[in-house]
């Protein structure tokens, strides 16, 4: 792929909406895609760019595709160096895009352009994705028949309700196109793809104005290829982190068919007096009926392994919006204060009770005093009325400081009671 090259007068700003254009060898409608949409969104007030895709393009259509910009249009031509198909174009588009909404768009008007502003009205009523549905259609009644059909399949298998998944005009969100990978031909299916990995998909009607391209049946090739995309589109959608629920089932079917044949033919052998089993061609059948179903059962197993080891890569969910920041639940501030308030009193009660017990210390230290002077004033006698008092006094303070523990005490527990209750109210 080659570089992109860049029109004049381009801001330095992101854009609101970048317009994503895959091309082939035509580019004679091309200005006027350009021109048109580019005043659609500047009524809407966005700023835009555009993405055009030249998927290997000569060199004559290249220089026309240049001259095709039109005067004040962000537009940038993206060329690749050989046809690789609209589903890479349009990756190629997705990686050059710079802004977070990107419509994609078909290089001729295909849809009335001032129904664009549904497609983008319905992206910003909450969904990721939002697809055309072309209403009144003009393409031949061949084409609208088969179209039908294969959304009626398609939303009977996949339950994802769009009408007309083949509609290119579709607006997507930067984060869709940055976790959804479209190869091959998928890219009809990239509705299917992103609700598969949990983005919100819509629809959006459009008027549909002309149609470009074959018409009527468009061969056997065209319909076996759409066959095999949609078992792909199944085996993705469904079995891709669980890749034995597909093979463990087909393989354990396989098995089961290959040992009924055999045991039937065992039991006709021996039982019913049939041919030997050497004549048997049916034997070889259930023989390798059971070794098929051996192998695919292994697939499974080593896709289960490869899934294994690859778990922690893999992401199944999407949040909706993402928190920076978990807080646990917290008490209101008056409860705190009144909790504060609450304990304060008990600091005072204790505060209390300390002076009192000082001050009995100090009355037990003076009280001895005067008893040892008294004491050598004194006869025996004289001592031991001394001591009695002593004694007594003694025993009046124990009982002091008894009395202050046990209001302390009781002071705690009745704190306690208060908060315990203060908890259950709040």
């Amino acid at each position: 792929m080659s570089g992109a090259e860049q029109g004049a007068g381009v801001p330095l700003e992101k854009p609101d909406v970048s317009v994503v254009i895959p091309v082939g060898d035509d580019v004679s409608e091309l200005a006027e895609v350009l021109k048109t949409c580019h005043a659609e969104l500047s009524e809407r007030g966005c700023s835009s760019e555009f993405v055009v895709v030249l998927d290997g393009v000569i060199d004559s259509v290249f220089e026309q595709a240049k001259q095709a910009r039109p005067d004040g249009a962000n537009v940038r031509l993206v060329r690749l160096n050989h046809p690789f198909g609209e589903s890479t174009a349009l990756s190629a588009g997705f990686s050059n895009a710079t802004g977070e909404i990107i419509l994609t768009m078909p290089p001729y008007l295909q849809v009335e352009a001032a129904d664009i502003h549904r497609v983008l009205n319905a992206l910003e009523d909450g969904l990721d994705m939002v697809a055309g549905h072309r209403l009144r259609r003009v393409d031949p009644i061949i084409n609208r028949l088969q179209s039908i059909l294969f959304n009626s399949i398609m939303r009977f298998l996949t339950g994802v309700q769009l009408h007309d998944m083949n509609c290119p005009v579709r607006a997507i969100r930067r984060k869709v196109v940055d976790d959804v990978t479209i190869t091959g031909d998928m890219v009809r299916f990239l509705p299917i793809m992103a609700q598969r990995h949990g983005f919100r998909v819509g629809e959006a009607k459009v008027r549909h104005l002309r149609e470009q391209g074959k018409s009527g049946f468009f061969g056997i090739g065209v319909y076996v290829r759409r066959f095999l995309d949609v078992i792909n589109l199944l085996f993705l959608s469904k079995f891709t982190r669980a890749p034995l629920r597909f093979f463990g089932v087909a393989g354990i079917l396989s098995m089961t068919i290959g040992t009924l044949i055999c045991l039937y033919l065992a039991v006709d052998y021996l039982y019913l007096d049939g041919d030997p089993l050497r004549n048997r061609v049916t034997l070889i059948i259930g023989v390798m009926m059971i070794v098929l179903g051996v192998q695919i059962f292994s697939i499974g197993l080593v896709g289960e392994i490869i899934i294994f080891t690859q778990a922690k890569n893999l992401k199944e969910y999407r949040l909706f919006e993402e928190q920076e920041e978990i807080m646990l639940p917290r008490r209101s501030g008056k409860a705190r204060r009144k909790r504060t308030e609450r304990a304060t009193p008990d600091a005072s009660d204790a505060s209390d009770a300390s002076d009192a017990s000082d001050a009995s210390d100090a009355s037990d230290t003076s009280d001895a005093s005067d008893a040892s002077g008294a004491s050598d004033a004194s006869d025996a006698s004289g001592a031991s009325d001394a001591s009695d008092a002593s004694g007594a006094s003694d025993t009046s303070d124990a009982s002091v400081a008894s009395d202050a523990s046990s209001g302390e005490s009781g002071g705690g527990r009745a704190d306690d009671q208060e908060r315990t209750v203060h908890r259950v109210k709040g």
